[in-house]
């Protein structure tokens, strides 16, 4: 299959294309197109935009040869990863500490001295971070990401305790511990709130929803443990009553999806920011607001109070972190702009000292009373979306959206550091360090691939391997469903398409490989039904995840995972299971997209 390959990431650099052709195709996922179009028009109208962007970034976009061919061997292992266990990788490279003078006589923290040295736990790759929380106790460190785990860590060690496998097939949007640390609370990214017996992993409680569909961005106990507020992509937020399971109000007033939400340490005030630039302030007891903080002219988010209620902060897409009066809601200082959005904030418990983390890719420490920084930590690969600090002071967890947690030492000097790679099926209680590591690493390439739309399912072409994968839409959630794959095995002497066979007004008959794996499987093409779109090629972020586990330092191979991230801003995890068509298929799914 001869193919005109664009080099079209389809993450972040992606969107802009997406939503050229998204507005020229005027087409759902996974229904057909909304106004009748000239099939053969639209495609080559599509192309032509791509086209016209690409010549604009021709130079920024285009693979290096050498690299392509990299890439696509690296691929071709991660197909086969399961037939061995892959050897240990190096260590990080030590993550460093910038240091900013302090104001004469104003206290500071005294981090594990001027260099980190950072000892790996290795474990396979949960996906983005999207939450972390400390243990009433400080004993445990909870993380959620785009998988459907919780994970609990022992805080001095680093080591996997346990991990909690959400009621539902979801992930975990947003936790929180209970104050007696009972129970932690998940906000999923489906619109579920469910409570977890930390110890066990078992469902203590289910909330009833937001909105279907809607994630949960933010939850919080109140310091009484009595109340839980969560805040939703559905624009509200809603305040519970743990022990009934009741919602006691639902508050309306956020012009866009709410974004994080924090109660006050008296109870009184219920904190929520939004994507509307908002803070706004409501009275626990009543439900009523009373404080509308038009912050920023983008999105706000992260919430927190300071130890003794008197001050709120809120970090901002365009980089500034803002302090607040409370209860009054009046400007109280804003920190210096740091070019970036920052995504997530966290109060030492001595109130001095705030950590934010955000698209810089580092964390830094700031004292509130003067706004400057104090820190700077380094050796993050990714966005950083998480920052908390343990209750007892002694240390602070930093996530990013690339899937690695750290553990910083804010006390002892000369303390180890410890890095964890988050998805880590090592065994419970294992300690960092040991080695050699067995357990396969992940692979991670650009891949080229041609995407094409159905009515009830989607085909991918995958070139490095020459396959067809063909996911057919469950009946009842066309968000998940089987995959299938088949060789290609079209030859540019065969016809394109048959004439014989009209397309429905709107609708499109696939074409080459595409075309004749449809036309002669009539279970695919009762499956999928017509085309809703033109194939389109581009090239994707494309991850394996090994499957298996290790016991007594041997892996034993079993079934991994496929991850895609797809032309239309999807990831699409597809898990291996038995032979279906020519290879290894099995189910598919949509899981968040990446942040």
């Amino acid at each position: 299959m001869n193919r005109r390959l664009i080099t079209l990431l389809a993450t972040m650099s992606g969107l802009g294309v997406f939503a050229v052709a998204l507005l020229i195709a005027t087409t759902d996922v996974f229904s057909g197109p909304s106004a009748q179009v000239d099939p053969t028009l639209q495609k080559q109208t599509v192309d032509a935009a791509i086209n016209d962007l690409f010549t604009q970034t021709a130079q920024a976009q285009q693979p290096d040869i050498a690299l392509t061919q990299t890439v696509q061997a690296a691929f071709q292992q991660a197909m086969t990863a399961t037939a061995a266990a892959t050897a240990a990788s190096p260590s990080a490279a030590p993550a460093t500490v910038q240091d900013s003078p302090a104001p004469p006589g104003q206290p500071t923290l005294t981090p594990a001295g001027s260099t980190f040295q950072l000892s790996e736990l290795k474990a396979w790759d949960a996906g983005p971070i999207t939450s972390l929380v400390f243990s009433p106790d400080s004993r445990w460190l909870a993380s959620g990401g785009d998988g459907r785990f919780v994970r609990l860590w022992d805080a001095s060690t680093g080591a996997l305790v346990r991990e909690i496998v959400l009621a539902v097939d979801t992930s975990a949007a947003s936790l929180a511990f209970s104050p007696d640390g009972l129970s932690l609370a998940v906000g999923n990214s489906i619109g579920t709130i469910h409570l977890y017996d930390p110890k066990t992993g078992d469902l203590l409680h289910s909330l009833s929803r937001h909105s279907v569909g809607a994630p949960i961005n933010g939850v919080a106990f109140s310091p009484d443990g009595r109340w839980l507020a969560s805040g939703s992509l559905d624009q509200t937020i809603r305040l519970w009553d743990v022990g009934s399971g009741e919602a006691i109000y639902t508050l309306f007033g956020h012009a866009g999806p709410v974004t994080g939400v924090a109660i006050s340490p008296d109870n009184q005030l219920l904190a929520s920011t939004g994507q509307d630039g908002t803070v706004r302030l409501w009275n626990v007891a009543s439900g009523e607001e009373t404080a509308v903080i038009d912050a920023l002219p983008e999105w706000s988010f992260s919430p927190v109070f300071d130890p003794n209620g008197s001050l709120l902060l809120t970090s901002g897409r365009n980089g500034t972190i803002a302090v607040w009066n409370m209860p009054s809601g009046s400007p109280a200082a804003l920190f210096p702009d740091q070019g970036t959005p920052v995504e997530t904030l966290a109060y030492h418990p001595d109130g001095g000292v705030v950590a934010s983390g955000g698209a810089a890719g580092n964390v830094r420490l700031w004292e509130v009373s003067t706004s400057r920084v104090l820190r700077i930590l380094d050796g993050h690969q990714g966005t950083v979306t998480g920052v908390a600090f343990s209750p007892d002071g002694a240390r602070l967890a930093s996530g990013t959206d690339s899937g690695r947690i750290r553990l910083w030492a804010l006390q002892a000097a000369g303390e180890d550091i410890i890095a964890v790679d988050t998805a880590a099926t090592t065994s419970p209680g294992e300690q960092p360090g040991a080695a050699p590591q067995v357990y396969p690493t992940n692979t991670a390439a650009e891949v080229p691939l041609a995407e094409q739309v159905f009515e009830r399912g989607r085909m991918f072409w995958v070139q490095p391997t020459r396959q067809i994968w063909v996911m057919l839409a469950s009946a009842t959630d066309p968000s998940q469903g089987d995959w299938f794959c088949y060789n290609d095995t079209y030859q540019d002497t065969e016809p394109e398409t048959d004439a014989a066979l009209v397309a429905p007004d709107g609708l499109i008959q696939p074409e080459r490989g595409f075309g004749k794996l449809w036309r002669t499987n009539t279970q695919i093409q009762d499956g999928l039904g017509w085309a809703t779109t033109p194939e389109f090629n581009y090239t994707s972020r494309y991850t394996y995840i090994p499957g298996g586990y290790v016991e007594n330092d041997q892996y034993y191979p079993g079934p991994g995972e496929h991850q895609l991230n797809t032309l239309y801003g999807d990831t699409i995890a597809l898990s291996e299971g038995e032979i279906r068509g020519d290879c290894q298929g099995g189910t598919w799914r949509i899981t968040a997209p990446a942040q």
